[in-house]
Parts: structure tokens; C-alpha cells; sequence
């Protein structure tokens, strides 16, 4: 996942851009791993061929995995959004 966040850009608008960094020292993390545990049970995608040993060749299981994915990223990014606080890139030192 992406310390980072860019707001307020419009097109090729480079002067409205803010850049935020998570500060994960700063943050609730116990809130983020629960928030984050209680979510991801809830994702489940079953694929029939986790049974078998022959190889897949379902096309619809590579969107499967890709909504999956999708799913699993957007948790993360949403609960750290809620947990996590933000600050100007230029608050933090470069080290």
C-alpha cells in the first residue's frame, strides 16, 4: 500500500496539489487491525477449482481474483483513511 496521498489535482493542475503522507507512529493501529480483520472475514470468493489438482483454465476466475484484489486493497486504504492521520508532505523530514 501507498504512504502517500495526492489531493486536489485537476488535469494537468499541478498548483492545487497537495501531497499527504499516513503517519503510522501516530495512528490508532489497534483500531486499524481490528477495523481491518473484521472486514476481511467478510470478503470471500470460493473458485471450484481449489478442489482439484488439474491446472484452471477458467477465464472468469482471473476477474475473480482481480475483484479480490481489489477488495483486499480498498479495505486496507479506507481503514487506514479512518485510523491513520495525514500530514503535509513538507511537515515531514526527508529521513
Amino acid at each position: 500500500m501507498l504512504d502517500s496521498d495526492i489531493q486536489g489535482t485537476t488535469g494537468n493542475d499541478k498548483r492545487n496539489r497537495t501531497v499527504r503522507d499516513f503517519r503510522w507512529d501516530k495512528g490508532n493501529i489497534h483500531g486499524y487491525y481490528y477495523d481491518t480483520r473484521s472486514i476481511l472475514n467478510k470478503v470471500n470468493h470460493c473458485f471450484t477449482c481449489d478442489e482439484s489438482d488439474v491446472k484452471c483454465n477458467d477465464p472468469s476466475h482471473l476477474l475473480n481474483i482481480d475483484i479480490y484484489y481489489k477488495e483486499i486493497i480498498s479495505t486496507l486504504t479506507q481503514c487506514a483513511d479512518i485510523h491513520i492521520p495525514k500530514v503535509h508532505k513538507s511537515a515531514m523530514k526527508h529521513y
